[in-house]
């Protein structure tokens, strides 16, 4: 709670830095003749092709730095350039430009140039390298999600497989259905596929997990248990409805 209640407090000062960047800078523009509007205009768009083929740079230089190291073979990995390239491009600029510009005295020599070119960078680097940040990545094929899925599976498999392993020697028909369980997740090739004896098995179990709410409900209506045991019994219904739903049931997603 308090981390959504920050995020939000930072999406609010954000808009409101916005608000009276624009309203200074309309204010300054209309008090602009044609002649100064022109010279900010060039001056803005120089620093804002400054400003973004810079970071590019420093990214290639520390691009030619590690490859550098790698050859030597001080550090274990490496970068290709066309994730220097990404770090480059994704130099957005935000709130602190827009204070830093904001904060200047009214006299600073100035000011209203540097308001005007403060709100050109951050208004240029969101839009253009805001907009262009996805479609970049794709062309560069650094879109890593088939990587970090395999990565996912692959995690999924050995954890299944050292659970089956560690009671591998255990007897018992509990051992039994658990050697059952592991067995079929180190069946399973993807985190979105399921093999069909634990698809069927869940199914199942859902099917007995509807009666025992239906029933509980039924119990509740009769006065045979009260609230409190109600909702208790709920509980644990709800906890074994997720123990046998799919790890992307039980995935927790911030929206």
């Amino acid at each position: 709670h308090s981390f959504a209640v920050w995020t939000t407090v930072v999406f609010v000062l954000n808009v409101i830095a916005f608000l009276l960047m624009g309203i200074q800078a309309r204010s300054i523009l209309s008090a602009m003749q044609a002649s100064q509007f022109q010279r900010a205009a060039y001056f803005a768009v120089s620093v804002v092709f400054v400003v973004i083929i810079t970071r590019i740079a420093i990214a290639f230089l520390l691009h030619a730095l590690v490859k550098f190291l790698y050859n030597r073979g001080k550090i274990s990995a490496q970068y290709t350039a066309g994730e220097s390239f990404l770090v480059g491009w994704s130099g957005m600029r935000g709130l602190v430009t827009l204070a830093t510009a904001f904060a200047l005295p009214e006299d600073f020599p100035e000011r209203d140039l540097i308001v005007l070119t403060a709100f050109a960078v951050v208004l240029a680097t969101l839009v253009i390298q805001g907009v262009t940040l996805a479609p970049i990545i794709k062309l560069l094929k650094l879109d890593r999600g088939k990587d970090v899925s395999r990565e996912t599976d692959a995690a999924r498999r050995s954890l299944a497989e050292a659970a089956f392993h560690s009671i591998e020697g255990v007897p018992g028909p509990e051992a039994d259905a658990l050697r059952a369980v592991f067995s079929d997740h180190l069946k399973v090739n993807t985190s979105r596929s399921d093999s069909s004896v634990s698809a069927r098995r869940r199914h199942v179990a859902m099917i007995a997990l509807a009666a025992q709410r239906q029933r509980l409900a039924e119990l509740l209506d009769r006065d045979e248990i009260g609230p409190t045991q109600y909702l208790e019994l709920q509980e644990d219904l709800d906890w074994r409805q997720l123990s046998v739903g799919t790890e992307q049931d039980r995935r927790i997603i911030d929206t």
